[in-house]
């Protein structure tokens, strides 16, 4: 499966405001629209297989991504089936769900 990543169908802006140019010595910078993901609702939720780990030191959703999907950058659909966006929000000892089939749930979340 080719992998999808978190910029996959984002409206992206090149901002060339002085203010960069100024400052960073940079021409422009690129920015990505806030995505339109929709969460799986619970009849989707409830077809899926889920496995669900207890975060811990150390612990990141890109090292989760690559043991269970088998690729770092898919870490953002653990991130948003969780409702949490970084791993900073995560506490030690929260469950954490991953969900599969993986191209289900990339499905589910229009992709």
């Amino acid at each position: 499966m080719a992998t999808v990543n978190r910029y996959y169908k984002r409206t992206q802006i090149d901002n060339g405001d002085r203010f960069y140019s100024r400052k960073r010595n940079i021409k422009n910078i690129k920015h990505y629209g806030s995505p339109s993901l929709k969460y799986p609702s619970a009849e989707q939720i409830k077809d899926l297989d889920i496995i669900t780990v207890i975060w811990k030191k150390g612990e990141k959703f890109y090292k989760l991504a690559d043991q269970h999907y088998g690729n770092p950058e898919l870490w953002w659909v653990i991130a948003w089936f969780n409702k949490k966006p970084t791993d900073a929000e995560v506490e030690y000892g929260n469950l954490i769900q991953i969900p599969f089939p993986l191209q289900t749930v990339l499905q589910y979340y229009n992709i």
